[in-house]
């Protein structure tokens, strides 16, 4: 245990604090995940990016992707050039130290540029907070070794330059990486699993209420209610069709000598038959034209 405090206190030796480009390539870590975070969540709200870019979420999508990869590049240049101005230590400078510097090289690229072929351009650079989602979670490698190849991956690689240039300070600076990024993971991940649970949410709701009409409708209609009511003279009918049978009936009234019962009047108010009821006053004519037929009737038979 000694000899490791030992052996951090010499590594620590052989960093300059005081070189600003050290300080630069520590603000250029922490940058990168803030930045990307704020503009897709301000796109997931307000549609920025979606806005500037004419109303297609996908170029918008593009367009940060874009963004996102050259501040890489510029950040990894940045790191570069900070930790070669900064002293080696004879430690990392070993054959054992070279070899594992290839080894972590090659491990976190593989596992960056595998991650971005399993999900895509939009699926890397955060597609889903344009509403561009996936049908189905990439369980595949590089996922099934590790939650976030990306980041890790990314890790390795800050890790592997650090050692392949022998660098106490890469070390440092490898270490600030892997906290940055564990915060954005804590940051991103909640969000990100919300986004595909209200999807599934609203993919329930919908296979929900087609049963329900599939349940109570003819196969192409769809129910209407309405709530009118159909005047005639002293009476007042509720009326509601349902499907494509109405049924109508009018109570008796004071003063009048006459009950008549209309049933079954087919009329359709459901979306076979372009999803409008028929005004009130067309119904209202028809059972007009029973009521005077049934009052006629009595009359020709004595004539």
């Amino acid at each position: 245990m000694a000899s490791i405090v030992s052996l951090m206190g010499d590594l620590a030796r052989h960093v300059d604090f005081g070189k600003k480009s050290l300080v630069v390539s520590a603000c250029s870590i922490a940058f990168n995940p803030l930045f990307w975070n704020i503009v897709a969540r301000q796109e997931y709200y307000n549609k920025t990016l979606t806005n500037l870019c004419g109303g297609r979420s996908r170029t918008a999508c593009y367009a940060l992707a874009a963004t996102i990869f050259s501040l890489g590049l510029v950040r990894d240049f940045i790191y570069k050039t900070a930790i070669q101005e900064q002293p080696s230590h004879p430690l990392l400078l070993t054959p054992y130290s070279q070899a594992a510097a290839y080894t972590l090289l090659l491990c976190g690229n593989t596992l960056v540029m595998t991650s971005t072929w399993a999900l895509g351009i939009t699926g890397t650079f955060l597609g889903d907070y344009f509403g561009i989602l996936m049908d189905d979670m990439v369980t595949g490698f590089p996922f099934n070794v590790c939650g976030a190849p990306m980041y890790w991956g990314s890790t390795m690689s800050f890790l592997g330059w650090a050692l392949l240039f022998g660098k106490p300070a890469g070390l440092f600076l490898t270490a600030w990486v892997c906290l940055v990024y564990v915060m954005a993971l804590r940051y991103e991940d909640p969000f990100t699993s919300e986004i595909y649970a209200k999807r599934q949410r609203e993919r329930a709701a919908g296979e929900s209420g087609k049963k329900q009409k599939a349940k109570g409708t003819p196969a192409g209609c769809s129910l209407k209610l309405v709530p009118e009511t159909l005047l005639l003279g002293r009476d007042a009918i509720p009326r509601a069709f349902c499907g494509e049978k109405a049924h109508l009936s009018l109570p008796p009234s004071a003063g009048t000598h006459f009950h008549y019962r209309l049933e079954q009047r087919r009329r359709r108010y459901s979306s076979c038959d372009g999803g409008k009821a028929p005004a009130t006053s067309s119904v209202r004519r028809g059972v007009e034209q029973d009521r005077y037929w049934q009052l006629r009737r009595p009359l020709m038979a004595r004539s």
